[in-house]
């Protein structure tokens, strides 16, 4: 398939931005994960996690238009980065038996998560002590979905693109309804009833569903699709911008996995995907001539490795080894900071040794041969922009 439909492909320095902003949110949130105290964080860091996926939902489908067969596509996202992840889940495994202090509950859960994550399902059951990776997991399924998503919008949308954007928002909330009829407790079968008094609860099988967050990722294709055709009238950014920041307001006060009202559940993430996809959108056609600070492009570019590297260390800061306790905000803060610290020096390690290697081609097997580098990419040759490309959760 030829990228004939599609937004231009060029370095954004506002989508750089969103996406330095984004994981800043997530890493915020988990290091904060066992304490209390610091409790905007708790609110927010879900927020960075539907951005990421707004973003993906944008980006990789420029990545799938632009590649000539679905079997390529998926290779070049599999060497991308299937090798930083398993990197990830074996030293996350070290770690686990050099802190667990031979504490069989701690082997177990972890086994039981690692297996999980393995095989990319990990967002079927509550992760205690590789939290992170859910979204991963989320993230895969979409990729193997998105041909079939792209050709159906591409298809519906050239006739009817505001109907067609109304029926994709439309189809999560179904999916939020059927599972409500299935868990509605929202409290996973895998969950360890000895261990819930130090969490509180275990596993909202509605938030970490694949349909339940497909509206961000819709919205995402939706724009890319709609191209350089699409007409961002006044009205319609203000009051797309309203509303995610309604809903935001509205669903800050509540944690990730705390109750809540029956509307804020079905409605919750549509109204966060409409205001970062008009937010999205915005940055993508007038932040073209954005260039940001050196900061946010370093953090943009190692996205998906820093995502790796905060997941390695979560599980330090889960409450199965630290219980729930409240300490004083200073050394929550030092915590809190040592905690993006080593996030950081992780992310950095695994992007230097493992993502950018395997995503180069350089060591890829002989009889593998070596996949072309697109622009931007280590090989492409001199004078090539850099690949706008999403280098999170990808």
């Amino acid at each position: 398939m030829s990228n004939q439909v599609g937004l231009r492909l060029e370095r954004n320095g506002a989508l750089d931005w969103l996406r330095a902003a984004a994981v800043s949110l997530v890493m915020l949130y988990h290091g904060n994960w066992a304490f209390k105290g610091l409790g905007i964080f708790a609110g927010l860091g879900w927020v960075g996690v539907d951005l990421f996926f707004v973003l993906s939902g944008l980006l990789v489908t420029q990545a799938w238009l632009r590649t000539p067969t679905w079997s390529a596509y998926l290779r070049r996202r599999a060497w991308r980065v299937i090798p930083a992840y398993y990197v990830t889940l074996l030293l996350g495994g070290c770690l686990v038996l050099l802190f667990s202090t031979g504490s069989h509950q701690v082997l177990r859960i972890y086994s039981r998560e690692a297996a999980f994550g393995f095989i990319y399902l990990s967002s079927l059951l509550p992760n205690l002590l590789l939290g992170p990776i859910w979204s991963l997991s989320v993230e895969v399924h979409f990729w193997l979905m998105l041909p079939l998503l792209v050709a159906g919008i591409t298809r519906f949308s050239r006739r009817h693109p505001l109907k067609t954007l109304g029926g994709l928002l439309c189809l999560p909330i179904f999916a939020r309804v059927a599972l409500l009829q299935y868990f509605p407790e929202a409290v996973g079968p895998w969950a360890f009833p000895d261990l819930a008094h130090l969490s509180g609860a275990f596993g909202e099988h509605i938030y970490t569903n694949t349909f339940a967050h497909m509206d961000a990722f819709l919205v995402g294709v939706w724009i890319t699709v709609q191209g350089d055709s699409l007409k961002l009238r006044r009205p319609a950014v203000v009051a797309s911008l309203v509303v995610g920041a309604v809903t935001l307001v509205l669903s800050v006060p509540f944690k990730t996995y705390a109750p809540r009202p029956l509307p804020l559940v079905l409605f919750q993430f549509t109204g966060l995907a409409i205001g970062f996809g008009m937010l999205t959108a915005l940055c993508w056609t007038k932040g073209r001539a954005m260039v940001a600070p050196s900061v946010v492009c370093w953090l943009s570019e190692r996205v998906y490795s820093l995502y790796l590297g905060q997941a390695l260390f979560f599980f330090v800061l889960s409450p199965v080894i630290v219980g729930s306790r409240h300490v004083g905000i200073f050394a929550q803060l030092l915590i809190l900071g040592a905690y993006i610290a080593l996030s950081c020096a992780a992310g950095r390690l695994l992007y230097r040794w493992v993502e950018v290697p395997f995503r180069s081609g350089e060591i890829l097997p002989s009889w593998w041969g070596k996949k072309k580098p697109l622009a931007g990419e280590r090989g492409a040759g001199p004078g090539t922009p850099p690949k706008q490309e999403f280098q999170g959760q990808d």
